[in-house]
């Protein structure tokens, strides 16, 4: 009896334990659940707060950058010199990529395209850290339908600068930074392997200025004697191919270069900069800076409708059509360097003739005018300031004007300037020239008489309108006729767009 009362009241204490049916033990007054409750409660309170703060990372987890990527070549090992700089490049500022195979070949020949994209996708980079556009149309890769495996052409040192020079531009632009002024030292540099004329010296001296592009210090005795003097010389080497590798270095030395630039501005600027240079906020394609940096092929379409009026006539006669295109490259004859740009022009025009009558009189007559023109203009460097660049240009013209009553056609030689200058928040570029005609043979010639001299004027800025971007302005000409006693005056504004 005794052993059962003892099994009973065992097994009695051990029930809740073993979740035994309610039925088989008696329960508890309710002020002895109520504490058990409360004190379940408790228990489990406390380890669902544990679980949750298991799951949710603490402040210094979340502060703590995660753990670094690896990169993963074929031909790059964790043990190479080189495997932190091409992470960098490849993970961390995304300037630079292998290739299919695997591979990221850092001795193969680096291409001008591939310059040219590394410096864009570094503004890309600083793009999406300081959120203020700077990559937009800096540089477009071109569209091949049919890959197929062209002929390499290493890249030069030279074009390095050129790329660099011209993202760095970008930069000091964008974010407002005057163009430093060179140390005394710094300009009386000589690079003693370029040409003192090239264009390239100004922006190797940027560059150098930022420490973003290396050159090399030669040391020379000159002179003879027992004490001979040692002359430093200073070489570009704009020449020497690059290889992939050393790209890679460039690209990755500039993001970081420009980065602390940018990040010295004081906050109430870069603020301000934000809100008015947002990514997406400036889209025309910087058609004003391709205009007057022709390194590199381009061409263009331009087209408008403006009215033509001469001294002595007092009516006025809208132009009916005008178009024009252009082809522009760089060049170098002996001693010269400099940028050209063939351009040949359309009009249609509506005019009115004063045409010789009887004895000298003057008879009205509007006829329909074919005017061809045909430019080949070469610009070369003059002045950098602040955003003013200014450039001289010589050239030679030639037009047909075709018409029923007085035709003529000429050639004549160009001089004048052309120049891009800051106004407000945009670029504007400049174009004023004359042409000087040596002679003109008259062909049923008007008592306006002949050209014998031009004046050409053109001005323009980055226009985007439904997301294309134009250059638009207001060019005309100012032709001085019969020894400037009659003019005629052709006035235009314009549409220009890129083809390249």
């Amino acid at each position: 009896m005794k052993k059962s009362l003892a099994v009973f009241l065992i097994a009695a204490f051990m029930a809740p334990a073993y979740a035994a049916p309610v039925s088989a033990v008696k329960a508890p007054t309710p002020k002895v659940v109520k504490a058990k409750t409360k004190a379940k409660a408790k228990v489990k309170g406390k380890i669902g707060a544990v679980v949750a703060m298991s799951k949710v990372p603490t402040l210094e987890a979340v502060k703590k950058p995660p753990p670094p990527q690896e990169i993963k070549f074929k031909d790059i090992s964790k043990k190479d010199p080189n495997y932190s700089l091409i992470k960098k490049a490849v993970l961390d500022y995304q300037v630079m990529s292998g290739f299919p195979d695997g591979t990221y070949r850092p001795k193969a020949a680096a291409e001008g395209p591939e310059i040219r994209q590394a410096v864009k996708q570094a503004l890309v980079y600083l793009e999406k850290k300081y959120e203020v556009s700077l990559a937009d149309n800096f540089y477009e890769p071109p569209v091949v339908a049919k890959p197929a495996p062209p002929a390499i052409k290493a890249a030069t040192k030279l074009e390095l600068a050129s790329a660099l020079a011209q993202g760095l531009k970008r930069v000091l632009e964008r974010y407002e930074i005057a163009l430093p002024a060179l140390s005394t030292a710094e300009a009386k540099t000589v690079i003693k392997d370029l040409k003192p004329t090239s264009e390239a010296i100004s922006d190797i001296k940027l560059l150098m200025h930022y420490s973003l592009i290396s050159v090399k210090d030669v040391t020379k005795k000159a002179g003879k004697g027992k004490k001979p003097t040692a002359v430093r010389e200073v070489l570009f080497e704009g020449q020497k191919k690059l290889s992939r590798l050393d790209l890679t270095f460039a690209a990755v030395k500039f993001v970081e270069k420009v980065d602390g630039l940018i990040a010295k501005l004081p906050a109430e600027k870069l603020g301000a900069l934000q809100k008015k240079r947002a990514p997406g906020k400036i889209a025309a394609a910087p058609m004003v800076e391709k205009a007057m940096i022709m390194s590199r092929p381009q061409a263009h379409l331009t087209g408008g409708w403006g009215h033509i009026a001469e001294s002595a006539s007092t009516t006025g006669n809208w132009l009916g059509f005008s178009g024009a295109a252009a082809y522009g490259n760089n060049f170098e004859l002996w001693k010269l360097r400099g940028d050209y740009e063939v351009s040949g022009k359309y009009g249609l025009n509506q005019v009115v003739y004063l045409t010789a009558v009887g004895g000298g009189g003057a008879a009205g007559g509007v006829v329909a005018e074919n005017r061809y023109d045909l430019d080949l203009n070469t610009i070369y460097p003059v002045i950098n300031f602040y955003g003013f660049q200014g450039k001289l240009l010589l050239g030679a013209k030639y037009a047909n004007l075709s018409n029923s009553v007085a035709p003529t056609s000429f050639l004549a030689v160009n001089a004048g300037v052309a120049t891009v200058f800051p106004l407000f928040d945009r670029k504007l570029l400049g174009r004023a020239f004359y042409s000087l005609i040596p002679g003109t043979t008259t062909r049923n010639g008007s008592v306006l008489g002949q050209p014998n001299l031009i004046l050409n004027y053109e001005a323009g800025t980055d226009l985007q309108i439904m997301q294309t971007p134009f250059l638009v302005g207001y060019m005309g000409e100012t032709m001085f006729l019969n020894g400037g006693t009659y003019t005629r005056f052709y006035n235009m504004v314009f549409f220009r767009y890129n083809l390249l």
